[in-house]
Order: C-alpha cells, then structure tokens, then sequence
C-alpha cells in the first residue's frame, strides 16, 4: 500500500483546483451553459449562443450559414432570428429560455413562423442537457407542437462547446 503524504496531496489537490479553474472547467453560477455551441458538417454549420445576464435572465441566439451562401440564419439578441435561403426571407424563429432549477437543465421554448416553402406556425421546447465533461450540449426535444416526446424517443442534436463567452453580448450586458 502506498502512503501519500498530507502535504504532498494537498498540494495535488490544489494544483487539480488551480488546473479545472485555469482551464474553465469548473463549476460556475451558469452551470456550464454559457457559451457558443456548434454542430454541423462540411457544408452547412449553425451555432447557438448562450447568455446569461447579471439579474439570471437567460439569452439564446442561433445562428446558420452554409458554404454555398444558399442558406443562412441572422440573429440579434432579443429579436426573432430570421431564417433566409436564396435570399428569400424562410421564416422567423423566436427563441425563450429559462432554467428548470428542480432539474438543473436549461429549457428553451421556439416559436417559428415558416413562410416558404409553406406556411407554418410550430411551437418547440427543448431541453438543454450538458454532457458531464461541460464540453457537449444535448438538445432533446420534449415538446413540438402539442406532442410530446420522452425518454430515448426524443429528438436530440448533439452540439460542441467552441467558446466560454459568446460573441457580442446582448445590449446592456
């Protein structure tokens, strides 16, 4: 059996803390959420925003371009995104989030107005699940337009943390 001196593991320890802190992996009173996350492939990438506000207000942005430039998704904080392809204006998206404390998950309700290539009004809530690791986002579907989703039947999208901080901020943060 191997002895470890006190001093030597608390050293250790302090060094892992100093690590995790360093690296920003540690706990934080947004809980890991706030950040860029991305998903996508060689052709077309969207990224959400995440942004949390000094009263605990939640702020979420998406944002998608293509490589062709055929489709893209532009967002200003606190507006509906609005979603293009070829240049014609597709749909709006509006995005709501608030934090489920009971369960410590990130709830995101989307209400989309799609105008082409038909019309239709879709209401989604989507829960946010981190992966322990901080550095993956799951967005399982648990609603869409009044039916419900549950367990492994859920839609879900895995997303990759690119950035700790999003981009610009929302106005007044």
């Amino acid at each position: 059996m191997t002895h470890i001196h006190p001093r030597m593991a608390a050293r250790a320890a302090s060094a892992l803390f100093a690590t995790i802190l360093i690296l920003g992996c540690g706990p934080s009173g947004d809980g890991g959420y706030v950040g860029v996350w991305e998903r996508g492939n060689d052709r077309v990438r969207s990224s959400l925003e995440i942004h949390q506000d000094q009263a605990g207000e939640w702020w979420v942005r998406w944002l998608r371009s293509s490589d062709d430039d055929r489709a893209e998704v532009t967002c200003q904080w606190g507006e509906p995104c609005e979603e293009w392809v070829d240049g014609t204006l597709a749909g709006t998206h509006r995005f709501e989030a608030s934090m489920d404390e009971a369960r410590g998950v990130l709830m995101v309700r989307i209400e989309a107005d799609i105008r082409f290539p038909t019309e239709i009004k879709s209401t989604t809530v989507d829960e946010l699940v981190l992966e322990p690791d901080g550095l993956a986002l799951w967005s399982f579907t648990n609603e869409r337009d009044g039916q419900t989703f549950e367990g492994d039947g859920r839609p879900k999208r895995k997303l990759v943390k690119i950035a700790d901080r999003v981009s610009e901020p929302p106005p007044g943060n």
